[in-house]
């Protein structure tokens, strides 16, 4: 936690840039299970958007006619302006974790990357490449407030990609929609 490059880890850079042998094991089964990942991905996500169709303060991911999901988290965006009177996304979330799921949280570690180390300090991890007393950024602080708006209205839940995550997918659907309508 102490070492100079440690705001670098969470973008690829800082210690080193490969992946080790493991990682690329794990990577090769995961690209051979890619269609049946994709089909439950699909199936999770468009069970849970169903769930919140009648939410006005929660907007789910739209999913293309056709098209399925293939991310690693549903992504939520928690409409402040629609909610019921003094529910924030905090609280909401806080709700959901009280009951027992755990994996709905806010992003921490996805946040927009002009606020990454590696574009606000590149000299840091790619000394070869950049100077301190050279770089300056070619954004404001303000300057994508698309990225802002979504990074502060966003709750991540699990993008399930197993069969055997059918009964916890369900529980989370429900659990969403109910905490919501409450």
């Amino acid at each position: 936690k102490d070492h100079p490059l440690r705001a670098f880890v969470l973008t690829g850079s800082g210690l080193k840039n490969r992946a080790h042998p493991l990682a690329v094991a794990v990577a090769l089964h995961q690209l051979r299970s890619m269609p049946n990942i994709h089909k439950w991905k699909s199936h999770f996500a468009a069970k849970v958007v169903d769930a919140l169709r009648n939410v006005p303060f929660l907007k789910p991911q739209v999913l293309a006619p056709g098209a399925g999901s293939s991310y690693y988290a549903l992504v939520l965006l928690f409409d402040k302006e629609k909610a019921p009177n003094g529910l924030t996304r905090e609280r909401y979330v806080g709700e959901l974790v009280d009951r027992g799921l755990q994996d709905v949280d806010i992003p921490g570690s996805t946040k927009p990357l002009h606020k990454e180390a590696l574009y606000l300090r590149p000299w840091e991890v790619l000394p070869h490449l950049y100077k301190q007393d050279n770089y300056t950024p070619r954004w404001t602080e303000n300057g994508f407030p698309g990225a802002d708006a979504f990074y502060s209205a966003a709750i991540k839940i699990p993008g399930w990609a197993y069969e055997e995550g059918v009964e916890t997918m369900d529980e989370y659907a429900r659990m969403v929609r109910e905490v919501a309508e409450e």
